[in-house]
């Protein structure tokens, strides 16, 4: 019976198919599951087949285990001694909820064997590195990165937002929870502006409202969601105005890179107003923020290097370990050319350097002129001489960091004959090499102004932005999977899917379909040059939170997107559109109501044999009814066991995170130590060898005064010897002796007494 259940016909899949074949015919179906499902998903489904399969789990030692490995172990485990049925019956139900009515499509071995060669290939085309533990596997548990800030609490002004849905000011969309936010006192309207998150606030500076640009800040404070304005204290000077600049965070410090300015003479007072829009290099201030978050001062970085970055706007700049690189932007010279050179600037030491020079012509492999056009990978490739592949030139692209030492630009603007594009980029920080990167799924429309954040250190979500050939706001939102190479298929957007709704027959309302929902639907208010920034807490929990753009007209809204713990899957139907669409059910069936009722009570009368054969089929139902919610019940009970345990593991492997960071903070602190104390010996025994040296020379110095002293006192006794043989000639000659004498000097060197 195994092995006729792995050969089924899918023409032979339906609700009713016994077990076990409906169990194998789930599993070929979870396949295909597992590879958008979350990771709760993933483990359950794992547990209950390997249960299914093997049996209990065997117990042993945890100790060495990965993290991937550990999570599957631990949730089997927790399974205990469940029987095979059930482990099916509960796998089936799981099927169920993720993906209803998948009886109707279920895989072939050989179809799944192909498309599980299609993902290998493509993981192996990706140019991305792969991440994860020390054998380079990605774990699905995979600890928090750099992508984002990773927050130990979720926001509780985001907490109440219904996952899955938009949520804006003022009313509510698609069954979620408004966002409480009064309109009189958010920012005004505006787009190309600067916006970041740091801890639990979400800052917004500057940006452009029609031909003006502003020069303000405020805050948004995700605890309460209320905004504030941030004023320059006094005696400060204030920020010029600015649009098309970068707003970034790093250790709780916010800078602003880049942007076209008007006047703001304060950054050099050498200088006159104007002269700073045609500043030479790129701009880079650093801000300082109360405690109260009331009042911001901002400071010129002081940039060193080499060389640095010509000044521009509309560039992206994406903080990637501890450095900001900057790729493309449009040139603020006479010229306005468009860039596709690339920059980094390491956030400690403030120092540029240059990653790729980019190229001056950009042409297609061809060697003819580009004329644009919606085929990214042919005609948004800039060749150098050595037949490099570089990105075309461009400005309001979008970018994000994989790891610490690669970047990922999709999209964007050239020249006004190129166009817009849809292609994806990725450069290697470590040997400044680009690769084009041709993700399988369904490719967005070509776009530039968008918006776009990472979540769950897989997905890049992408809202907004425009082209020459789509209304402004009717560009569809789109997530790239980053782990599997793939676009994600996020079904229709919110109006297609009602439409889909209204008109699907009275069984499909049964099942509930959410098929045709969408998994990540377009925001209510979407245009160019809107801002994106996510929020995402230790336990998994993400929103993305939009403001401002421009659609036809300057934007001030404030839209939230609280994610799924399924996501890419699509949410389920809220509440409110379940019971409308029972109401139309009821409706539409209350005219043929009667004749079942009369065709039972016929039935009832036609004597004892009915109903004892009516109340053994009720017994049946009830039993049945039973049993399902026993199951539905378990089933319950593990999900919630499992996502104590995903809640856990994320919370291990945070701190396990942050004592690697100390260990390795540790590690360079006693390296330097070392250092120093090898600089301080080798200082010590040069001056040991210079005292030696010094006491030799001394030594000598002692030996030849010495010797001086000893020359000295025979030439005092000699002298004091002639002394007295003058004396003594003196008292001879007084005696007047005849006799003849030597001359007494040559009596002294004769020796003669």
């Amino acid at each position: 019976p195994l092995a006729a259940g792995r050969t089924l016909a899918m023409a032979s899949i339906s609700p009713a198919t016994p077990y076990p074949d409906k169990y194998h015919a789930a599993t070929r179906a979870g396949r295909v599951v597992e590879r958008t499902a979350s990771d709760e998903t993933k483990l359950l489904l794992y547990a209950l087949r390997s249960q299914a399969t093997s049996g209990p789990c065997v117990i042993q030692s945890k100790w060495g285990m990965e993290n991937e490995a550990r999570a599957k172990y631990e949730t089997w485990c927790n399974l205990g001694k469940m029987e095979t049925f059930e482990a099916m019956r509960l796998y089936v139900k799981l099927i169920d909820e993720e993906r209803p009515e998948w009886w109707k499509s279920v895989p072939s071995e050989a179809d799944l064997a192909r498309e599980d060669a299609e993902v290998e290939a493509r993981s192996a085309r990706s140019p991305l590195k792969p991440r994860g533990n020390k054998s380079h596997h990605r774990a699905w548990l995979a600890p928090p990165s750099r992508l984002g800030s990773i927050l130990s609490e979720y926001p509780a002004g985001l907490a109440a937002l219904a996952p899955g849905r938009w949520a804006t000011p003022g009313h509510r969309h698609g069954g979620g929870t408004a966002v409480s936010v009064a309109v009189s006192e958010s920012p005004p309207a505006r787009y190309q502006h600067g916006a970041c998150v740091a801890g639990t606030k979400m800052f917004i500076v500057g940006g452009s409202r029609g031909s003006r640009f502003l020069a303000d800040a405020h805050v948004l404070d995700l605890k309460t969601l209320e905004w504030s304005a941030l004023h320059t204290p006094s005696g400060a000077d204030p920020l010029p105005a600015c649009a098309g600049h970068r707003l970034l965070s790093h250790e709780g410090e916010i800078y602003l890179v880049g942007g076209a300015f008007v006047g703001g003479g304060w950054l050099e007072p050498k200088r006159s107003l104007s002269d700073l829009r045609d500043r030479e290099s790129v701009v880079v201030l650093r801000a300082d923020v109360d405690a109260n978050a009331r009042t911001i001062e901002w400071k010129l970085a002081p940039c060193t290097g080499p060389d640095a970055p010509s000044a521009r706007r509309g560039m992206s700049v994406t903080r990637v370990g501890d450095e900001f690189v900057l790729f493309g932007g449009e040139d603020r010279g006479r010229d306005r050319s468009y860039k596709n050179d690339a920059w980094a600037l390491h956030v400690k030491t403030l120092r540029w350097r240059c990653v790729h020079a980019g190229s001056s012509r950009p042409r297609d492999g061809s060697g003819k002129k580009n004329k644009g056009g919606n085929n990214a990978y042919s005609a948004d490739v800039t060749t150098t001489q050595s037949e490099e592949v570089v990105p075309r030139a461009r400005c309001e692209h979008v970018a994000c960091a994989w790891g610490d030492d690669q970047l990922i630009v999709h999209g964007g603007a050239g020249a006004s004959s190129a166009g817009c594009f849809d292609d994806v980029f990725v450069l290697d920080l470590a040997t400044s090499k680009w690769a084009a990167w041709r993700p399988a799924g369904p490719t967005p429309a070509p776009r530039a102004g968008h918006a776009a954040v990472v979540i769950r250190d897989r997905y890049w979500c992408v809202i907004g932005g425009g082209n020459d050939a789509t209304s402004v706001g009717e560009l569809r939102s789109a997530a790239l999977d980053l782990r599997e190479s793939r676009w994600v298929d996020l079904g229709a957007d919110a109006d297609a899917a009602d439409e889909s709704d209204a008109a699907t027959s009275d069984d499909a309302d049964e099942s509930d379909s959410s098929s045709s929902r969408c998994a990540f639907p377009t925001p209510a208010v979407c245009g160019e040059g809107m801002s994106a920034c996510v929020v995402e807490s230790a336990s998994g929990d993400a929103a993305l939170i939009a403001f401002g753009g421009y659609d036809g007209a300057t934007r001030r809204d404030v839209q939230a997107f609280r994610f799924p713990d399924a996501f890419p899957a699509a949410p389920p139907p809220s509440p409110a559109k379940k019971k409308e669409k029972k109401e139309k059910k009821a409706a539409g069936t209350a005219g043929t109501s009667s004749a079942p009722l009369e065709r039972a009570t016929s039935l009832d009368s036609g004597g004892a044999k009915t109903q004892s054969d009516s109340s053994t089929s009720a017994s049946t139902s009830a039993s049945t009814s039973s049993a399902t919610d026993a199951l539905a019940s378990d089933n319950l009970r593990l999900r919630g066991e499992n996502a104590r345990l995903r809640d856990d593991a994320r919370r291990v492997l945070a701190q396990h995170t942050a004592l690697a960071n100390a260990l390795e903070q540790t590690e360079r602190d006693r390296a330097r130590a070392v250092a120093d104390r090898d600089a301080t010996a080798k200082s010590l025994a040069a001056s040991r060898t210079a005292a030696a040296a010094a006491t030799a020379a001394l030594d000598e110095a002692r030996g030849e005064i010495a010797a001086a002293a000893g020359e000295r006192d025979a030439l005092r006794a000699r002298v004091e010897a002639l002394e007295r043989r003058v004396r003594d000639l003196g008292g001879e000659e007084e005696e007047e002796d005849k006799t003849p004498k030597k001359g007494w000097f040559a009596s002294l060197l004769l020796g003669d007494d």
